[in-house]
């Protein structure tokens, strides 16, 4: 994958991905890609338990396919601070109820931040959702699939949501239980389709989400928008022209 999409031809990194074979072969229909959210989740971790986090009958019919993003995992890690240190942060307090508390965890937040910085190198300005999704879209090719099957969780549905906006006519929905067409719902300006799958004796249910589109304003958090800074052009340049 190019580190930066607005310079296709400089450096790549690799993303690691797992595949678990569909369970029958003969009626195979396509590729399952798999997001169990995070941000900093492991998608290669999460397909290992394919039998877990869809139904039966989507097992006999789909590859189940993780990747860990970009700066995750197996894939060009970031690794800003020692892991004692990372415990140490972990181990704080994200709801700090007095003053003491308070300090400790913006010194702890400074810290991380400054050796993300130190560390990270040219990849640490490339690390959006949107860069995310567009390795998706590369991933979705090496599969030889024309649209993309998608299963996110948590903000694994944001990663999904962002790669509808950018490829529209890439994306595909399931059919609920494989019958009648997949329901369409609005929630917090973002247009989805889902379609659940139980997973018979154990009781689980995972939920696809295929996003139409994307609310038009630009989102915020704190004083920053999301993915800020990213060219304009490497939002919308298809994947197309990196194979």
């Amino acid at each position: 994958m190019p580190v930066d999409y607005a310079k296709a031809g400089g450096d790549r990194i690799e993303l690691k991905l797992l595949r678990a074979l569909a369970k029958t072969p003969s009626a195979r229909i396509g590729s399952l890609v798999v997001n169990p959210g995070g941000p900093g989740g492991s998608g290669v971790d999460y397909a290992r338990y394919a039998d877990q986090i869809v139904g039966a009958e989507v097992r006999k019919r789909f590859d189940v396919v993780g990747f860990d993003p970009r700066g995750v995992g197996q894939s060009a890690p970031l690794d800003c601070i020692s892991d004692a240190e990372l415990d140490t942060f972990l181990g704080m307090d994200p709801t700090p109820d007095d003053k003491a508390e308070q300090e400790a965890f913006v010194a702890g937040s400074r810290k991380l931040a400054a050796g993300c910085a130190a560390n990270g190198g040219a990849l640490l300005g490339h690390l959006s959702t949107v860069e995310a999704a567009r390795d998706m879209d590369i991933l979705r090719a090496a599969l030889r699939e024309p649209k993309l099957h998608y299963l996110g969780k948590s903000y694994g549905t944001f990663l999904g949501a962002t790669y509808a906006d950018l490829f529209p006519a890439q994306r595909r929905a399931f059919r609920p239980r494989w019958g009648g067409p997949a329901r369409s719902h609005v929630r917090g300006g973002v247009r989805r389709s889902g379609a659940r799958f139980r997973n018979g004796d154990k009781g689980l249910s995972a939920e696809l989400h295929f996003q139409g589109q994307l609310p038009r304003r630009q989102l915020r958090r704190g004083g920053y928008a999301v993915d800020q800074g990213l060219p304009a052009q490497a939002r919308r340049q298809p994947a197309a022209g990196l194979w």
